[in-house]
């Protein structure tokens, strides 16, 4: 229910899909429900299998520090740069997610608690450029 209510607010405020794709994978990320691609090998270092601009700079795997391509890899920075999208909208939207994820049953009151906790999150975006036609 807080999900539909995150995504509709979400679209109104000027978030795009791509960008709600994304805030549901670095979600999932962060909190371990999904894992960067990649492998690790016989030392017990994981390699990232997804590759960008933001990856230069990560320190090389070693034995003794073996996840630092996995720890990139579940970044803002990463999740930003791999679906295109502005890491500030990406915060935004990893906080909206965390407020409106519950298991628990809402009351009326509490609904209302989170939509108010998604208006101060999720600022309205301006409108992008649209190219010519």
């Amino acid at each position: 229910m807080l999900d539909k209510i995150l995504y509709e607010f979400a679209l109104r405020q000027g978030y795009t899909l791509a960008e709600l794709a994304a805030g549901q994978e670095a979600f999932n990320r962060k909190h371990r429900l999904s894992h960067p691609p990649g492998d690790f090998d016989k030392a017990g270092r994981f390699i990232l299998h997804e590759r960008g601009g933001c990856c230069d700079m990560i320190r090389a795997p070693s034995r003794s520090r073996p996840y630092p391509e996995m720890e990139h890899g579940r970044s803002l920075t990463h999740v930003a740069h791999l679906h295109g999208v502005p890491k500030l909208h990406l915060l935004r939207l990893v906080k909206a997610y965390e407020t409106a994820s519950t298991h628990e049953p809402l009351s009326s009151h509490q609904k209302m608690q989170v939509i108010v906790r998604l208006r101060s999150i999720l600022k309205p975006v301006p409108e992008r450029s649209r190219p010519a036609a």
